[in-house]
């Protein structure tokens, strides 16, 4: 289990974030992504419609509903980290 996930996350338009990880592109960096996006695809918070993964980042977009996506991104991280 890949339980170090340090990313950023930034605003990508009014309905989408940008999870960032390290800006590079290595195997481990590309496991945390995937290892995201499966735990985000598998348990997927309220308000999600789409996730697109790319080597060190996952843009997230949401319904334009919610509130505080980066809450509900932290709360979702931190079950599996």
């Amino acid at each position: 289990m890949i339980c170090n996930l340090e990313f950023n996350i930034i605003r990508y338009g009014s309905k989408a974030v940008l999870i960032s990880f390290k800006k590079e592109i290595t195997i481990e960096t590309h496991h945390k992504v995937r290892f995201l996006y499966e735990s985000l695809r598998r348990f997927p918070a309220k308000g999600i419609v789409a996730l697109t993964p790319a080597y060190h980042s996952l843009v997230v977009y949401f319904e334009s509903k919610i509130q505080d996506l980066n809450q509900t991104i932290l709360c979702t991280c931190s079950v599996f980290a």
